[in-house]
């Protein structure tokens, strides 16, 4: 769990999952900010971020572990790509609901500003451009497009500091097209 996040229930999420018993599954994951309906059991979806989520060890060293190079941000998103790509489904269960502040949002001229540290911002972008350059397809282009202008068009419009984080942003662009993978 992020000290971000808030379970409505987690033991009967837990009770769900025992119930579904369902082989194939690499992660199941509560329903974030209460992004399905809640009509459903179970959805597999793509992605999820792994507060809240529940992975079994075995499953995630059979899969490589996480990305310790990525630090923050997108480790979940690539994590759940190889787990895709390993044949196990991500399954969201709708009905067992986890809020998870993304950042201090705030809203300037209708424009949503997520107010992000610098640090986070360069990892944004860095990890996001490291998983694309390795798996071409995944994000794509317009998921990298479309979080470019989210975020940028947040710190022109309504944050503080543009400086530094403009700066972090560039830096992280060139650092994920650019650099080689690692702690760097």
């Amino acid at each position: 769990m992020d000290q971000d996040s808030e379970f409505e229930d987690f033991g009967a999420f837990v009770q769900s999952i025992e119930a579904l018993s369902s082989g194939g599954v690499g992660i199941y994951a509560p329903n974030i900010n209460r992004r399905y309906p809640e009509t459903e059991e179970s959805i597999e979806i793509e992605s999820t971020i792994t507060s809240g989520s529940l992975c079994s060890v075995a499953t995630a060293r059979a899969v490589g572990c996480f990305r310790e190079d990525y630090q923050i941000y997108w480790v979940d998103s690539e994590f759940c790509h190889r787990l895709r790509l390993a044949g196990y489904k991500v399954l969201a269960l709708p009905r067992h609901n986890l809020i998870q502040q993304f950042g201090k949002i705030t809203l300037a001229h209708g424009i949503r500003c997520y107010n992000y540290s610098p640090t986070t911002l360069f990892f944004i972008f860095r990890n996001m451009l490291w998983m694309h350059r390795q798996y071409r397809s995944n994000p794509n282009l317009k998921c990298i497009l479309y979080t470019t202008q989210m975020y940028l068009k947040g710190i022109v419009i309504g944050e503080k500091d543009k400086g530094p984080k403009l700066h972090a942003v560039l830096k992280g662009i060139c650092h994920g097209l650019f650099r080689k993978y690692g702690n760097n």
